[in-house]
């Protein structure tokens, strides 16, 4: 049988530690100006890094989307 992955929305630190310590085995955030929830309050590089020792002190995976409409202009 193969290990069901719990996988978890961050969309600021707060929501990040909230599903890892609820957890979840991973959680996905964006980064920037690269993710969909541009207007949301969003993870600055230091924060993300931050959020990724956090993680895998804990054994949580961390993954990061690139949600963005790219256009030809």
């Amino acid at each position: 049988m193969k290990n069901i992955e719990l996988l978890a929305p961050a969309g600021n630190e707060e929501s990040f530690k909230a599903a890892v310590n609820a957890g979840a085995n991973a959680v996905y955030m964006g980064l920037g100006k690269h993710n969909a929830r541009v207007m949301a309050k969003n993870f600055t590089l230091e924060s993300y890094i931050e959020c990724i020792n956090y993680a895998h002190i804990r054994g949580v995976k961390v993954y990061l989307t690139l949600n963005t409409l790219v256009e030809d202009e």
